[in-house]
This record gives C-alpha cells, sequence and structure tokens, in this order.
C-alpha cells in the first residue's frame, strides 16, 4: 500500500510558499505526496488537526505564525525547518496607469515599499493573487513575482526590482523532532563569516 503525505501550505499553485515546498520535496525525494492549498494558515493547521493532512508549512515571515504555533501548541508542533529564498519578488505598476494610486500586496511585503507611497493599499494573501489582480485591473500597482512581468512586458513597467529574499520556512506536524538539545543542521562559522 502506498502512503501519500499530506502537505498543506498557502496557495494559490505558484505562491512562494508553492514554491519552497516543492524543493524541500525534492530535496528529500519524497516521492508519493499531495499538495493541499489553503488561503488560511489556521484552516490549515484545523487540517493538521483533524487528520486531513500530515504537515504544514508556512513561512516565517507569514504575521499568523504565532496563532499557527499556539492554536494546539500541545499536539501539533515545529517538526522541521529549512532556508529557502522567496521567488523573484517586483514592484509592478499597470503602463497605461500614468500616476497608480493603488496598491495590491501581500501584508508581508510592506517592507519593500521604503519610502514609496500610494493612496491606498489593498492586501491579499498571495502574491499570484496580487499577480491575477494586476492583470484584471484591480489595482494600478502591485507587488507580486517576477513571472508577471516576464510575460507581460508591454502591461507593466517594472517600479522596483526586489529579488529573491532569503527566509525560514517553518514545518508543523504530529509528534516532535525536539529531543531536548538545539537541533541545528549547520553550524554558524562566526569566523569565517563577513559580519565578524
Amino acid at each position: 500500500m502506498v502512503v501519500v503525505m499530506k502537505f498543506v501550505t498557502l496557495g494559490p499553485e505558484g505562491s512562494c510558499h508553492d514554491n519552497a515546498l516543492k524543493h524541500y520535496l525534492k530535496h528529500y525525494n519524497f516521492k508519493e505526496t499531495e499538495i493541499i492549498f489553503v488561503s488560511d494558515f489556521l484552516i490549515g493547521i484545523d487540517l493538521v488537526h483533524e487528520n486531513e493532512a500530515d504537515y504544514l508549512v508556512q513561512c516565517s515571515a507569514d504575521p499568523k505564525v504565532h496563532l499557527v504555533t499556539e492554536k494546539y501548541f500541545t499536539e501539533i508542533r515545529v517538526v522541521d525547518t529549512f532556508i529557502f529564498p522567496t521567488q523573484e519578488i517586483v514592484l509592478l505598476e499597470r503602463e497605461e496607469i500614468k500616476i497608480p494610486h493603488t496598491l495590491g500586496l501581500v501584508k508581508v511585503c510592506e517592507g519593500y515599499l521604503d519610502g514609496i507611497n500610494y493612496a491606498k493599499l489593498i492586501y491579499e494573501n498571495a502574491k499570484p493573487i496580487v499577480g491575477y489582480g494586476l492583470l484584471e485591473g484591480k489595482y494600478d500597482a502591485g507587488i507580486t513575482t517576477i513571472n508577471y512581468f516576464k510575460n507581460y512586458p508591454e502591461r507593466f513597467r517594472l517600479r522596483k526590482y526586489i529579488g529573491e529574499v532569503l527566509t525560514t520556512w517553518i514545518i508543523y506536524g504530529r509528534g516532535s523532532t525536539f529531543k531536548g538539545n538545539v537541533l541545528s543542521v549547520a553550524p554558524i562559522d562566526f569566523y569565517d563569516s563577513p559580519l565578524y
């Protein structure tokens, strides 16, 4: 009998969560897997709690990390973490809008604006949703992934290239891999670090 491991993460397909999770699964050569997309991590952790999924994968930058960690903290725990970059992120403006007023973005992307202002911010759950919204004319500008610029260069101007952002991803599941000591894959060599 083939056992299929079910992983829950933030959708839709094409999100940075989807991309990072697929690289994680490939890294460990997991063959029999299913990815379940949700629009809210609290729904995702419920799926793990109700045994409808095995693991939930969440970026450490997500504003609901503490809520997910706390919701079933005696039953569902952090079982792994990994470091992997986001997809290339960009700030795009619709070409036909000379002075953009509205901006679509994911809440955690506000820091990338760095002094660039728009009159109205419209928050979405994932960067692909922002990309779709830009294509549909829902807002004048948006922070999304670079494929929207590459695929529709005549529709958008590149206001700011942010690039890949190296971040951490948290995997929640039943049980625990923690055995009382620090659990780390690669110790930092401070003496070889350019920051030392």
